[in-house]
């Protein structure tokens, strides 16, 4: 199948711990619209969503994930409350509100940061 998620928007962001590494918008694709990913989560789920986000993209794995990454206002929010464990293949395996069933606007949309810098295959469909 046609790759279900991309990173874009990737960018040089600075953490409080004085780290910078390159984080990305994580979108997902439904019904051939590519949306976002709103960061309603523990830290610990959205570390988990962010490995599965940048393995899913050929990354080897995620440093972080990213609350209140933002993405456009026209972006349609696709995922909500994302519960994985890590191992998922997609972020679509992962427990989850219904597809576009959410409670976010588009300031809240998911970012993460994968290992390496990694940018996965850079949204090519």
């Amino acid at each position: 199948g046609c790759p279900t998620t991309r990173l874009t928007n990737c960018a040089d962001t600075d953490f409080e711990d004085d780290n910078t590494y390159k984080c990305c918008l994580v979108e997902v694709k439904h019904e051939d619209e590519w949306g976002v990913v709103c960061d309603d989560s523990s830290q610990e789920a959205l570390l988990a969503a962010a490995k599965v986000a940048c393995r899913s993209v050929g990354c080897k794995g995620a440093i972080k994930g990213v609350y209140s990454f933002g993405a456009e206002a026209s972006a349609p929010i696709w995922m909500d409350n994302t519960e994985c464990v890590g191992t998922e293949n997609g972020l679509e395996d992962c427990e989850r509100s219904a597809w576009g069933d959410h409670n976010c606007d588009e300031s809240e949309a998911m970012g993460v940061c994968c290992t390496q810098g990694c940018e996965g295959w850079g949204g090519i469909e």
